[in-house]
């Protein structure tokens, strides 16, 4: 050991490092400079190690909360098994705050996701399109498996979608009660608490709004549009909401195209940015859907009519995926962004106005 360090001193001096450093590394000549440099060296170690823990405090605020009541919480009978009672549990959404599945009133579709899961980011579009359709009629929750919030904040936003997100870092939940055997998993969940079906893996959007329906009772023929929420100042703020994360996803998908054209040529890309227009088509009915008060009614018929300009720059997209033909995608670009554009302004002045009203 001794030779060891003899050499690793030699090596060094050779590598004539500035003498500071150097006296640094030398035996200490006193108890007094043997505390200073311990004081700098702790110091140097401080410097390195209190920022990743800064860090981590400020992306996982929810980390540092108490866990009490959080996770799975036992009931007779449960089962994850299509006609059993689901699993009750704890969790908290992206702000931190607790939810719990069973004090929702109304079915509940019930979503496992993470971020290194290409299929599950790939339907949350089209889920989030289901949150439209129904509106308060049922109640939609993603579940992030095993990430922390800061990753959950992300994908979210890049994903544009509104619905509730719950966090289950340490994976209690599919380690225990809702064991999965692949992901993205859904459970279509009735008011009362029993499973009406299990899908495993990615499911298409029309099955998504028929399995929505059954939970509601409803067939696909009999279903007609939701209506309104009730009370205008509540879906209007839902839906301006709405509106900016979907236009920002959709300008960022379509920057993405303009920056590289092969994109077009993804499947991922051309499912995502047809998801993104759907979701346009279902924010363009509920603004028609909405009677404004007469003080709002100017306000709320410009961002309708900015919704209708982003709603057929969607139906241009959707044409150009389906015939393979992207020369229609540029014009479309430019439609979304005059539109998002209007949107953005009037929603201004009408979140203002609803605020202070």
């Amino acid at each position: 050991m001794q030779r060891l360090l003899q050499r690793l001193w030699s090596r060094l001096r050779a590598l004539r490092l500035p003498a500071v450093q150097l006296a640094f590394l030398e035996r200490p000549r006193s108890m007094r400079d043997a505390a200073s440099r311990a004081a700098i060296f702790a110091v140097v170690i401080a410097a390195a190690v209190v920022p990743v823990f800064l860090g981590r405090s400020a992306t996982d605020a929810c980390a540092t909360m108490s866990s009490e009541f959080v996770g799975h919480i036992e009931r007779e009978d449960e089962s994850t098994r299509v006609g059993g009672l689901a699993p009750d549990f704890r969790l908290r959404d992206l702000d931190c705050e607790p939810f719990q599945l069973s004090e929702v009133e109304g079915p509940v579709i019930l979503n496992f996701w993470a971020s290194w899961c290409a299929p599950c980011i790939e339907e949350m579009p089209d889920f989030e399109l289901v949150h439209q359709e129904f509106g308060d009629r049922l109640t939609l929750i993603g579940v992030n498996d095993g990430e922390d919030q800061a990753t959950a904040l992300e994908f979210q936003g890049r994903t544009g979608v509104q619905y509730l997100v719950l966090l289950d870092p340490t994976t209690q939940l599919t380690r225990g009660p809702y064991g999965l055997i692949g992901r993205p998993t859904t459970f279509y969940i009735r008011a009362d608490g029993i499973i009406h079906d299990v899908r495993v893996g990615i499911h298409s959007l029309e099955e998504m709004r028929r399995l929505a329906g059954e939970l509601l009772g409803e067939t696909t023929a009999q279903r007609e549009e939701p209506p309104a929420s009730s009370g205008y100042t509540a879906s209007a703020l839902d839906l301006i909401q709405s509106g900016r994360a979907n236009f920002s996803v959709a300008r960022e998908l379509l920057d993405d195209w303009f920056d590289d054209p092969a994109r077009f040529d993804d499947p991922g890309w051309r499912r995502n940015i047809v998801a993104q227009t759907l979701i346009w088509d279902a924010l363009a009915e509920r603004a028609e859907g909405l009677t404004a008060p007469s003080a709002m009614r100017g306000m709320h018929d410009e961002l309708a009519a900015s919704l209708t300009s982003i709603r057929v720059s969607g139906a241009l997209i959707r044409e150009a995926v389906e015939s393979e033909d992207p020369a229609e995608i540029e014009a479309a670009r430019r439609l979304l962004g005059a539109g998002a554009d209007e949107f953005r302004l009037v929603a201004v002045d009408l979140e203002a106005a609803l605020q202070s009203g």
